[in-house]
Formats: structure tokens, sequence, C-alpha cells
């Protein structure tokens, strides 16, 4: 369904997240890491793209390429808390 979704709306970042997500959890580490990868490239400043292509990278036993998206992922400010937290 989320392909289906993709091919309506191929630039939204968060569809190729949430498959990326679904591949992983499927332990489809190679699908995984493909949609993680076209997330960043739409929006490298989403820190969430990165933790995505850290869990696809380390579920394919790619430590050091994990390693560096999960920092990557860290150094990023989460602008969706930031403004939760401003509107509180």
């Amino acid at each position: 369904m989320l392909t289906d979704v993709i091919n309506l709306a191929a630039t939204n970042h968060v569809l190729y997240s949430n498959r990326s997500a679904a591949y992983a959890s499927l332990n489809q580490y190679s699908e995984a890491l493909t949609d993680a990868q076209r997330t960043v490239d739409l929006k490298p400043d989403w820190s969430k793209g990165y933790s995505r292509l850290g869990e696809a990278h380390h579920g394919l036993r790619q430590y050091e390429e994990a390693v560096s998206a999960y920092k990557k992922d860290s150094q990023l400010p989460d602008r969706h808390i930031e403004e939760n937290v401003d509107d509180w």
C-alpha cells in the first residue's frame, strides 16, 4: 500500500521513511536502506531519516555506516519536538 501512495507522491520523505521502517521490521534491510537513503536525499535536515539509515545499515551488519548515520541523527535538531515544546 505504501508503494502505491509513493507512486502518487514520489517526493514525500515521510512515506519513504515509513516504508523503510516496514522493510526493516521484515528484515528486508537492503530495501530498507534504499528507502532510508531516499528519505535522507529528500530531507537531509530531518533526523529520523538518519535513524532509518542507521537501522538499515545495522541490519546489514554495516556497523561503521550505522554508527555514522546514528551520529548524524543525534547532531540534528528535532524541529518537531522543539515546536511542540514552544507550544507549552
